[in-house]
């Protein structure tokens, strides 16, 4: 089975048109932390069965494959298509492809809480706290709303 191929631009775009579908990213974990498509989620191919159905529960959910540029897509398209999934597709040329269109990369497992916090950071501006006062605030009748996003 040969699954549907997309270049770097045509899945940068598809990412940014939204939707339901989910990026596996199904390189060696110390390669995906060094740089990753966001929001791609990594699972190695030996974990696929194990894990797959678990993270990706929806059969109509669009999934997108990208691998290190050596063909460890194609091997996992056959793991998903036992599983019941139809609508997956392969990034042509794998991560290699996406880096040379110069498309952004994210390092770290982090990436998505911390840019959630920058974001609410720019734009709702909320107040600052010192440790010391956050302390005072916690003992307080009326303690504040402290959201942590760290993985």
């Amino acid at each position: 089975m040969t699954p549907d191929r997309l270049d770097a631009p045509t899945l940068h775009q598809r990412l940014r048109a939204g939707g339901e579908w989910a990026l596996i990213d199904l390189r060696p974990r110390a390669d995906y932390l060094a740089g990753h498509i966001l929001p791609g989620v990594n699972i190695i191919p030996s974990d696929l069965v194990a894990h797959f159905p678990q993270l990706i529960p929806g059969r109509g959910a669009y999934i997108l494959l990208a691998d290190g540029g050596q063909g460890e897509a194609d091997e996992a398209v056959s793991i998903i298509h036992e599983f019941g999934y139809t609508l997956y597709t392969v990034l042509a040329g794998g991560i290699p492809a996406w880096i040379e269109a110069a498309f952004e990369m994210f390092e770290r497992e982090d990436v998505t809480g911390t840019a959630l916090v920058e974001r609410v950071d720019r734009v709702c501006n909320p107040p600052k706290v010192t440790a010391p006062a956050l302390a005072k605030g916690l003992d307080s009748a009326r303690p504040p709303l402290v959201l942590d996003a760290r993985p």
